[in-house]
């Protein structure tokens, strides 16, 4: 570089930082755009995931209809999707039962110099409430997910 470059460089050094910071804005545009479309594309899916639940409900109901007409009897079909998400729920909780009865078993060893369970009521009583709060956590999430999916 000579040193008319130098000087030219130092007199428009304004005009450079200008231009760098504009060319930085553009960059964070660029990637707030780049993220707003990730979140869109998630929203996208999680709707799409939610239809697709609905449509196998829908499918089971539909069966379930079925198999009642051709059983010729006069009962009236059941309402399957409630039974359907129940049985799920059930599933759920059954599922972090056993995770929860996991992570806390080791605590009721013998060996276990800080926060040992010591009798079986205890360990009951805590793996119950932890379950039963992580149930309601896990579907007040969903319920929010959901919400935040439709909109």
């Amino acid at each position: 570089m000579t040193f008319k470059e130098i000087r030219e460089r130092l007199a428009n050094r304004d005009a450079i930082r200008e231009r760098q910071v504009i060319e930085e804005r553009a960059e964070e545009e660029r990637e707030m755009l780049k993220e707003r479309a990730r979140r869109a594309e998630e929203r996208a899916a999680a709707k799409l995931e939610q239809q697709q639940l609905q449509q196998q409900q829908l499918q089971q109901q539909q069966q379930a209809v079925a198999v009642t007409a051709s059983n010729d009897t006069t009962t009236a079909a059941a309402d399957t999707s409630s039974e359907v998400a129940k049985k799920i729920k059930e599933k759920f909780k059954k599922d972090t039962s056993r995770v929860i009865v996991k992570v806390l078993d080791p605590y009721r060893k013998p060996d276990v110099s800080h926060g040992r369970i010591k009798n079986n009521e205890d360990f009951k009583h805590l793996a119950k409430k932890v379950s039963h709060n992580n149930s309601l956590l896990s579907l007040h999430t969903q319920r929010l997910f959901i919400s935040f999916a439709v909109d």
